[in-house]
Order: structure tokens, then sequence, then C-alpha cells
């Protein structure tokens, strides 16, 4: 599948394998190694990682969901949306996120975001930057505020989750990485899975396993076992399909 993001190809400022306490790229931007590993540029959650670790996206938190926007005019590529209180928001957090329009004047469209104000946890009222001008004036509209899959990774503990990635080295809470999304990686098995099986979230935490013979909807792929079958606790390659 295909995600969301910019596709940096030079000047990274952050190695592969390094980590880092401050944001050195947008998150979410994609890139692709000469062997065509791909990886993303994220954010860590609140728990640290191994190497290894499977992670999913963060859902999108309801007091940022069908909000009223305040109104603007076709061209303005700075909007206020005032949003639920009980949720703080980091000043420029959802840079690579979306302001999608969800109903009203103007709905039916994804705004990428540059950049946005900060607001405490009884805030309410958030100034977004946008990369490009609105296209339909805001009058009685209103919008959720969508993150990047790849802000706040979570690691995955059960198995209808978003997949985000794989850590490729051991990663801080709350500091920024390359989480791999494509290409050949190692994880953490949860099972005894043979070459060729399609693999998705596992229910032990940061593990993946094979999809249920009884397909489930809500379980999508991550990856195809690759090269020897899985072992149930030991790390062993997958081919990631995420991007």
């Amino acid at each position: 599948m295909s995600m969301m993001g910019p596709l940096k190809r030079t000047g990274f400022k952050q190695g592969i394998r390094e980590q880092s306490s401050t944001r050195l790229e947008t998150i979410g931007t994609l890139r692709i190694t000469q062997d065509g590993r791909k990886f993303r540029y994220a954010k860590n959650g609140a728990s640290a990682l191994a190497a290894g670790d499977v992670v999913h996206a963060a859902a999108i938190n309801s007091n940022h969901y069908d909000e009223t926007l305040t109104a603007a005019a076709v061209g303005s590529k700075q909007v206020t949306i005032t949003v639920t209180a009980g949720t703080a928001i980091t000043q420029n957090d959802l840079q690579g996120g979306y302001l999608c329009t969800i109903d009203g004047d103007g709905e039916g469209y994804l705004y990428p975001i540059q950049g946005n104000s900060a607001i405490d946890a009884s805030g309410t009222v958030v100034v977004v930057d946008l990369e490009v001008p609105i296209l339909v004036a805001f009058s009685t509209s209103e919008a959720s505020l969508v993150h990047s899959p790849w802000l706040a990774v979570v690691p995955s503990a059960t198995e209808e989750q978003f997949p985000a990635g794989v850590a490729p080295i051991a990663v801080t809470a709350s500091y920024y990485f390359w989480c791999q999304t494509g290409g050949l990686a190692a994880y953490k098995g949860s099972g005894t899975e043979a070459v060729a099986t399609m693999m998705v979230h596992g229910a032990t935490t940061k593990t993946l396993k094979a999809i249920p013979t009884t397909l489930d909807v809500d379980m999508p792929i991550v990856g195809i076992q690759y090269g020897m079958a899985a072992v149930s606790g030991e790390y062993t390659p997958v081919w990631l399909q995420i991007d």
C-alpha cells in the first residue's frame, strides 16, 4: 500500500541508524535506500523501542475530529479550527499531516499541513498553516486534524491496527527515527509461519503473525515471511509491504 508523506532523495540530516531528540525532517518523509528498502521519518511515542519492534499508527484524537473551522476565503493558506478541549498539541507537531474537510462548505478536500500553533490541554483554538491554498471558501465548515501515521507511533499489541513499520534500531521514547516500511527487515516472530506467509500484527506485543485462515478485514498485511520459517520469540526476515 502507498502511504502519505513527501519523498526526499538527498540531503538528509539524520542517518537511518541514528535517533534524535529533536525533529530534523518532516514527519512522514519517505526515504529509499540504494537496495530499495523504504523508511519513513517518525516520532516515537511514549514507549522505548528495541530494534525489530513492530509499531502501528496512533489513532486520530477524538477531540480533533469533526471540529468547526473559522470562515476563510479561497486562496487562504492559514486557517483556524476550534477543537474540543482535553488534548494538548505541540507547535508544528502536525507538520506532515493533513486538514481534512469533513462537512459543509469546501467539504471533501485534504490539505497538507505545513505548521500549527500550540495549545495546552485546556486550549480550543488552533491556527494551521497549509502548504497549499484552499480551493473552496470555508463558511459553515467542519474539519479534522489528521496527523501523520508516523507521529507518536505505538508498539503493536493487537492485530487490528494501521501498520507504521518496524524500528531498525533501539529508539528512546519521544525520539525521532527512520521507521522501516518497505523491503527486507528483521522482526520478532510469534509463531512458526512458513516462507511466503502473509503477515499481520501479532497479538503478542511488537510481533507479526500469519493472517488468519478466516479472513479478517481489519488486519492489514504488514509483510511477507521471507527466506526461512518464523521462530516464535526470535528475529527472522520479513519483506515489508507498507510502502
